[in-house]
């Protein structure tokens, strides 16, 4: 059992990982035009859904959410345009976040299962030691 304890913590290591640099840091973009500009302007939102979905499609292992996530990409690189010509609706804006939380909290449940349980690693660091 003792030598339980460092796997798991490297497990859960590779995940905390996974997390910021797979699912926080791509938003970051979209993170400093609030913290600068006091809002994200509808445009930027599309656009960073659009490419956050392509990129987390590339990355799953699971069909549905691949297929799931290529349509989000398609339809908010559409609405992209639109956003350009301001005629979105408060309504789709507020979709659009809600689908960028879906995608992010998807994708982690993924990363956990992958990481966590299954102990797959995210980046081989430390490869001469043994976890």
């Amino acid at each position: 059992m003792a030598t339980q304890k460092p796997k798991f913590r490297h497990s859960v290591d590779q995940f905390g990982l996974c997390v910021f640099l797979h699912l926080i840091f791509p938003l970051l973009p979209i993170g400093f035009e609030r913290v600068l500009k006091h809002h994200v302007s509808t445009s930027a939102l599309m656009l960073a859904l659009a490419m956050y979905a392509f990129a987390l499609a590339n990355t799953t292992k699971s069909g549905t959410c691949f297929g799931l996530f290529i349509v989000i990409g398609f339809f908010s690189g559409a609405l992209y345009g639109f956003a350009e010509a301001q005629s979105l609706t408060e309504d789709v804006v507020r979709f659009a976040w809600f689908t960028l939380l879906f995608i992010f909290v998807a994708h982690a449940i993924e990363r956990f299962r992958r990481h966590v349980v299954q102990g797959e690693k995210f980046l081989e660091f430390g490869r001469d030691e043994q976890h």
